[in-house]
This record gives C-alpha cells, structure tokens and sequence, in this order.
C-alpha cells in the first residue's frame, strides 16, 4: 500500500460579499429561531390551559374506548408525549400566570417554561408586581444567577435581614467547597 500525502486543504478567504451573504443568512436564521422560541413559549401556556381542562372537567374519562380511570393514568398512558410531571408543570403555570395573576400567553412567552415553573414552586408570588420583578429577574439573569436569586429570596423570607445568598465554589487544591464571603456565615 503506497503511503498518500494528506492534502490539507487551505482556509478559504472569504470575500467581501461572501461576508454579506453569510451575515445575512445568520442574521435571518437568529431571527427565525428567536421567533420560533417566542412561539413555543406561547404553546407551553395553551398545553397547561388544554391539559387543566381535561383534568377539571374529567374528559379524559370519555377518550379512546374505554377512557381513562384518571387523569394521572391518561398522562401516563397516552400518547401525547408528556411526562406527569411536565404536564403538572404545565397547569400550574397556567393556573398560576393565567388565572390567578392575569398574565396573557404573550407576556409569558419570552420566559422559559422551566424557569416559570422554578418561581411558580419557591418564590409562589402573590401579586401581578411581584411577579413582574420575578419576570423581569427570569428574563435577564442567566439560569444559575436566577437560581441563586430565588435561593436568597427563600432564604431571607421572615428574617428582619436581608442578607443576599452566599456563593460557594470548589477549592481548586483540596476539592472542598469554599466561599470568600465569610461574614456571612454563622460563627456560633
């Protein structure tokens, strides 16, 4: 067997036009993708609403055959390819945002579902402006610092002060975890 050279092919310079070309079809991909998103935002709160129907008014009794004995067993036995849980997930955001503070679908949908249903379980606002800061924090912050947020706000409910949740991280030399905000910590 002959031994061949690989051919390493040279970078390809990329002209002027070339650059416009591919800028656009990024730009029009990003925009096409964030549309898309925004959509799925808006659906995940119309499955909730169809999903707490079905549950409220025990349709799910009357589907296929013989129906389903509950709603739980037609989550689990269906085939509309939820888990129980993201299915719960779903009515509780509904019934939270939706109903109970008057949020339309549109106000919601920049928001992901998951970060709708971490605030919904731990922070459980009470009003449209409390839950118009959470909004605001779930939109802007990224999923650890949103995360870290809703840790502090747990943390400080009934407490006279309010201190902000402290950051561990790993010791890069023992592997224990650590934190330089030391006076925060109890000392008794």
């Amino acid at each position: 067997m002959e031994d061949k050279e690989l051919a390493i092919a040279e970078p390809k310079v990329l002209t002027k036009e070339d650059l416009k070309t591919k800028r656009e079809l990024a730009n029009g991909h990003i925009t096409q993708l964030k549309n898309l998103i925004y959509e799925q935002g808006i659906l995940f709160v119309e499955i909730g609403r169809l999903l707490k129907i079905i549950r409220d008014e025990e349709l799910f009794k009357y589907m296929g055959d013989g129906g389903y004995d509950s709603f739980t067993m037609f989550v689990n036995n269906s085939d509309i390819g939820l888990k129980q849980a993201t299915a719960y997930a779903f009515i509780k955001i509904y019934e939270l945002y939706v109903l109970k503070l008057g949020y339309k679908p549109e106000q919601l949908a920049d928001v992901p579902w998951y970060k709708l249903h971490l605030l919904a379980g731990r922070v459980h606002p009470k009003t449209k402006d409390e839950a118009k800061e959470w909004l605001e924090k779930a939109r802007t912050l990224g999923n650890g610092d949103f995360v870290e947020e809703m840790k502090g706000h747990t943390a400080n409910e009934g407490k006279p002060d309010n201190l902000p949740y402290p950051h561990f991280y790993r010791c890069k030399v023992c592997g224990k975890y650590r934190t330089d905000e030391i006076e925060k910590l109890c000392t008794c």
